[in-house]
């Protein structure tokens, strides 16, 4: 049977007699160390050196302590949760948001002419002037002279009242510049009887709708309200009211299709000169060319205000 070599006896998960081996071959402090040439060193340092820590009773983790400070010293940011995505909803029709309608542009339907203005006329007096001769011929048939005298002046009369729209309306009203459309739409207003139908037809599309009125009789009816109003207690029905335009601002006309014009609206009581205004209006006012090249006003009513 074989010797076992020194220490075989030992356990072998024993470990100790790694740690005997190692002291052994530590130098004896009283053994003096064998001289070896080095290279030349930095004078020693005053201060007391570090002390090295023994290999038996402590032990490097390698990687341990590199980083540790640095690692302990960084804050611990959770991270950030994005919410889930979601598929976009289709767009529906309810979802826009809801416009008023533009409002359409104002455009001219009815441009002036002479028939337009006089045909209303024409046709009253062309039915009373037919009235009136065939009761001529039954008076002179009837050998009634004294009657036939009474009806030419009766007709006569009633002739030049009907005829009277005509009588104020024998200048064409020529509108080359928005001014002239303004002035000659309150000129016939100027009247004793005021040419109501020359006023509807300086109107655009825009003018004729108004929150006081949307046709011809409607119209009528605002301005006769309205003259009443001016009116008050200064005088009757026979009283002439006379409006006169002032202080027109407005951009040049050449080359524009529509454009704004400001304006001071002046009415007089009676046609005496020197007279202070009864009232006083400061207007605004849209215009418009015309198939005809001429100006319409897009609001044809006085301000609420004075």
């Amino acid at each position: 049977m074989a010797k076992r070599p020194p220490g075989a006896e030992r356990d072998v998960a024993d470990v100790s007699w790694l740690v005997e081996e190692a002291l052994k071959d530590r130098p004896h402090p009283d053994q003096p160390t064998p001289s070896v040439p080095s290279p030349s060193r930095p004078a020693p340092s005053t201060a007391p050196a570090p002390a090295q820590p023994d290999p038996v009773e402590s032990y490097a983790v390698v990687g341990g302590d590199d980083h540790g400070d640095e690692v302990a010293s960084t804050p611990i940011v959770p991270p950030i949760r994005l919410p889930p995505s979601r598929k976009p909803r289709p767009k529906r029709e309810d979802d826009s948001p809801r416009r008023a309608p533009p409002e359409p542009p104002a455009k001219v339907e009815q441009v002036w002419s002479r028939w337009s203005e006089w045909g209303a006329t024409l046709t009253s007096l062309a039915i009373v002037a037919l009235s009136e001769a065939f009761l001529l011929s039954l008076a002179i048939s009837a050998g009634l002279y004294t009657l036939c005298l009474f009806l030419i002046l009766l007709s006569g009369v009633v002739l030049i009242v009907l005829a009277y729209p005509i009588f104020i309306t024998l200048e064409r009203p020529v509108r080359i510049t928005p001014e002239q459309a303004i002035k000659d739409y309150y000129g016939a207003l100027s009247h004793l009887m005021p040419h109501y139908r020359r006023m509807w037809l300086l109107l655009s599309s825009e003018g004729r709708k108004s929150g006081s009125f949307s046709s011809f009789a409607g119209f009528k009816a605002y301005w006769r309200e309205r003259r009443a109003e001016l009116r008050g207690n200064r005088g009757g029905r026979g009283t002439l009211l006379r409006f006169e335009v002032a202080d027109f601002q407005s951009d040049k006309s050449a080359g524009r299709a529509a454009l704004d014009a400001r304006f001071t609206l002046n009415v007089f009581l009676g046609d005496e000169p020197g007279k202070e205004p009864i009232r006083s209006y400061r207007t605004k006012t849209g215009l418009i060319k015309g198939p005809d090249r001429m100006w319409y006003l897009n609001k044809g009513t006085l301000p609420a205000e004075s």
